[in-house]
């Protein structure tokens, strides 16, 4: 089999890309930010809770949003008796 014959076998057996994906992204993001931007200083529990998001789920978003710079937060209990730091949430403005 010859390169070209290769690469089109590959291209037949490659799984589809992944679009319905894409689609679901925009909304869990934007409820997560619309819920901070309206309840300034909420923690990651309370926007789990109000969304129904599991553990994993919204501490990943929290994250990612953080560090793409469209949520602040600030550290209001430090590391106590072995329990992780907890933060509060702001919105931050985006200029594009």
């Amino acid at each position: 089999m010859n390169l070209i014959g290769m690469l089109q076998q590959a291209q037949k057996t490659a799984p589809p890309a992944p679009k319905e994906r894409k689609a679901k992204v925009a909304p869990v993001r934007d409820s997560i930010v619309q819920y901070v931007r309206d309840n300034p200083g909420c923690t990651m529990l309370g926007v789990q809770k109000a969304l129904g998001l599991s553990d994993r789920s919204i501490a990943s978003w929290m994250h990612r949003l953080h560090k793409t710079g469209m949520l602040e937060r600030t550290q209001y209990s430090s590391t106590f008796n072995g329990h992780r730091p907890r933060y509060q949430f702001y919105y931050k403005e985006v200029s594009r």
